[in-house]
């Protein structure tokens, strides 16, 4: 392109257009196959935190007050509990640690992953989880544990059926003096339960 505008004694800007893709995808961001790229994702912490002051304890003098709790990030902390035998099991440690963890706060919030098939974290997973076992449906309280916990929660459907699992256990065992909303963890990825009828979700 640059040497046929060239030939015609045209005026050109190089550096507007070097500052542009030339491929026919953008590089930074898809492969030349066309699959997503991903990113280092740690680096965007350090970057919206680097004039950020974080202090140790907050003090709330009394105010509402509100913890959001990342759930799939909580689930891979807790892992597949030392004596849990069923799915049962694992949603009483899951739950047990989201209400320790809320104690002293009037509302939390756990908000799961959303598994979309076009992300760039698909592609990712799709990449990572080639080689591990078959999706496994978590029908209730009294289903066993994968023996290879690695292997299940590696596959988006075993996570996404996982956290569905763990979102209404959160619910249906949430303090009565507390509120509670959980979203992202649903079937319809835009759906938001919670326990109390005082929630204002605006």
């Amino acid at each position: 392109m640059f040497v046929s505008v060239s030939s015609c004694h045209l005026q050109l800007d190089v550096l507007w257009i070097v500052n542009h893709e030339l491929m026919l995808v953008p590089v930074a961001l898809v492969e030349t196959n066309r699959s997503l790229g991903s990113g280092n994702k740690s680096v965007l912490g350090d970057i919206l935190t680097s004039d950020v002051d974080c202090p140790e304890w907050i003090d709330l003098n009394g105010r509402f007050s509100s913890l959001v709790i990342d759930g799939q990030a909580r689930v891979l902390s807790i892992g597949k509990p030392a004596n849990a035998i069923s799915f049962g099991d694992l949603a009483d440690a899951f739950t047990n640690s989201i209400y320790r963890s809320g104690t002293t706060y009037d509302r939390v919030d756990v908000v799961f992953d959303r598994y979309r098939d076009e992300s760039i974290k698909s592609q990712t997973r799709q990449r990572r989880s080639q080689t591990t076992g078959p999706i496994r449906h978590v029908g209730g309280r009294d289903v066993p544990l994968p023996h290879s916990w690695t292997n299940f929660i590696a596959l988006p459907g075993n996570k996404a059926d996982l956290a569905r699992y763990l979102s209404e256990e959160l619910l249906e065992n949430a303090p009565h003096d507390k509120e509670v909303v959980v979203a992202g963890g649903f079937a319809d990825e835009k759906e938001v339960k919670f326990h109390k009828s005082t929630v204002n979700l605006d």
